[in-house]
């Protein structure tokens, strides 16, 4: 998911005690992103391009 607001979105996922991945930059993919897992086991990435 593609958003300007990783930071909050980790934050609001952390709060509820949702398992996150710690944001980070990818030079590689020049992203910001997390990743995570929604109800069903499917892993989500939330990022922003740099």
């Amino acid at each position: 998911m593609l958003t300007n607001e990783v930071d909050e979105f980790y934050r609001k996922l952390k709060d509820a005690g949702v398992t996150c991945s710690e944001p980070t930059v990818s030079q590689e993919f020049k992203i910001y992103h997390f990743f995570t897992k929604d109800p069903n086991g499917y892993r989500l990435e939330i990022q922003k391009f740099l």
